[in-house]
This record gives C-alpha cells, sequence and structure tokens, in this order.
C-alpha cells in the first residue's frame, strides 16, 4: 500500500543588494507539492511506535531505520559550511554572533553556541527530508489513524478519512563545544510532530535532547512548573545512530543538552516538522526578516 504525502519544498530567493556568498530566504514559507512514498517500517512496529509517540511524546524508530549514515554525513558537512555562511552575514551586521542574540529568517541563535539555520536546498537535504518523512509515515498515519478512531463514538461508522501529512518547516539544530544546556521549552502549538534525524551519533543521556515523557498532555500550555527532583529523575535522553529517526509531539517539553567545552564536537540536528492536519502551523519560531536585511549597527541583547 502507498501513502500519499503533501510535501513542501523550501524556496529561497536571493537578494540582488546583498553581496554576501549565501542564499538569502525572504521567508519560510514553502511551495506545496504530493508524492508518493512506500512505507519502510512493518504495520507492528508503527502501531508500536505510534502508541509511544501517543502516550510518551516521543518515539525512536527501530534500529536500522533511518536515511542512513552516509547521506547524514554530507548534510552534516553542508550544515557546517552553511553556517559559517551565515555567522560571516550575521558579523557583517555588526552583531556578534557567538555573544549576542538574534533570530532572522535563516538563522536564530537559540542559546549561546546553539544555532537554528534553515540549509540550502541541495539534492542531499531534500533526499534527507524526504527520506524522513517516507520513514516516519507509518508511524505517524497510525497516530492519525488511532485519533479519529477515538473521536468517533459509534465504532459501526464509516473510518474517517485521514488528513493529508504536510510538512510544514525544516532545518537544522546545531551547537558547538561550550554551548550550556536549553531551557526546557516546548516548541510551539499541537497538532504537529517533530522529525529529528541527528546528524552525528548521539549516546545516551549525551549531548543530544532530552525529554520529559507525559508532559504534551499539557498541550501548549507554558504555564507548567519547572522540573523538580523526582521529575529529572524520569527524563529521556535516548541514543539515535547518526541518520537515525526520533519523533516527538510538538508540545513536548524538551531541551537541548550541553555540549562540553572538553571532548565535544559540532552536533548537528536535521528536522522535519510535519502537520497531522490541515490546520496546524508554526508561528512561533523564524520570523521573516531575513539576515540580507539586517539594520548595521542596531542594539542588540547580550547573552
Amino acid at each position: 500500500r502507498r501513502w500519499a504525502l503533501c510535501v513542501v519544498l523550501l524556496t529561497l530567493s536571493s537578494e540582488a543588494a546583498f553581496q554576501a556568498p549565501i542564499s538569502c530566504a525572504t521567508s519560510r514559507r514553502r511551495r506545496q507539492g504530493c508524492l508518493s512514498s512506500q512505507p519502510s517500517t512493518d504495520a507492528a512496529s508503527a502501531r508500536s511506535s505510534a502508541s509511544e509517540l501517543r502516550s510518551q511524546g516521543f518515539t525512536v524508530l527501530p534500529s536500522g531505520v533511518g536515511v542512513g549514515q552516509t547521506l547524514a554525513a554530507q548534510v552534516a558537512a553542508q550544515a557546517s559550511t552553511r553556517l559559517e555562511e551565515l555567522l560571516a552575514a550575521v558579523e557583517r551586521a555588526g552583531i556578534d554572533h557567538i555573544e549576542q542574540q538574534y533570530a532572522f529568517s535563516e538563522i536564530c541563535h537559540r542559546r549561546r553556541l546553539r544555532w537554528d539555520i534553515v540549509l540550502n536546498r541541495t539534492p542531499e537535504w531534500n533526499e534527507l527530508c524526504l527520506s524522513a518523512v517516507e520513514l516516519a509515515t507509518p508511524t505517524l498515519r497510525e497516530l492519525q489513524r488511532n485519533a479519529s478512531q477515538a473521536s468517533v463514538e459509534d465504532s459501526r461508522a464509516a473510518p474517517v478519512e485521514l488528513s493529508p501529512l504536510r510538512v510544514v518547516m525544516t532545518g537544522c539544530v546545531v551547537s558547538r563545544p561550550g554551548a550550556e544546556a536549553q531551557q526546557f521549552h516546548n516548541d510551539g502549538d499541537s497538532g504537529l510532530v517533530n522529525i529529528f534525524i541527528p546528524l552525528v551519533s548521539i549516546e545516551e543521556d549525551g549531548d543530544g535532547t532530552q525529554l520529559w515523557p507525559g508532559t504534551h498532555a499539557f498541550g501548549s500550555d507554558m504555564s507548567w512548573k519547572a522540573p523538580d527532583e523526582r521529575a529529572m529523575r524520569h527524563m529521556r535522553s535516548p541514543a539515535i545512530d547518526a541518520g537515525g529517526l526520533m519523533l516527538f509531539d510538538y508540545v513536548l517539553i524538551h531541551r537541548g543538552l550541553a555540549n562540553p567545552i572538553v571532548g565535544g564536537r559540532e552536533r548537528p540536528v536535521a528536522y522535519v516538522v510535519v502537520a497531522l492536519d490541515g490546520l496546524a502551523d508554526d508561528t512561533n519560531n523564524f520570523p521573516d526578516t531575513s539576515v540580507c536585511d539586517a539594520i548595521v549597527g542596531a542594539p542588540g541583547t547580550w547573552w
């Protein structure tokens, strides 16, 4: 059986007046297209992963299900190059790229030495994103199916038609040695799932992502209290091979862990945000202003 997906491709435009050696994105909006993808996980694994995603708010797909370490390494190299290009553009705008906070449509400084960037649309990046969606589709479809069945009171009613999966945004979070752990947060509103694809292997409780299981039940409400000692004992930071996949609910509380100065490494994690219905969208994470349009000398906030 083949799954119909709606996939959104990143469009980048060049600013003629900006002479930096980067592609400048004036918006993170994508143009929509459709394709068919063949599931690569069996039905039992998809049900198990969907059950964990529904109850815990996250799931790591089985070992061996991934985009491949070769492709991951290629995209990691591209991410490193892209980050250097964007940081140079930030410096040309008169901003200290390490010590100041800033947010543009191509790059956001999430915390000191931790950046969220938009990558150029290379064949390798497109392949990685499309492969990740394809591999995650059986689990996401199972999640949709369970939600639709729960909403139908009469078990004899005709099955509810599932909404097409829609890619909302893509990007890559890169941390460098010396990056401190983030504050706990969620990524936005409900109805979205984040597909994380580490481009380097992550050890359990290492420099990866720490997740607070079950907190997706809070929804997008951010009035929750900071985790106490008991809650910290239940945190999970899974091991994931380079090119492997972890899915988590957009409202699950989590944080990126510290990247140590001694023994640290550049740690890129690609992501694809998928909407489970036709309404959910991300409006929180990137502004519309391009680094190409940054006002030189504008005051900024320091860490």
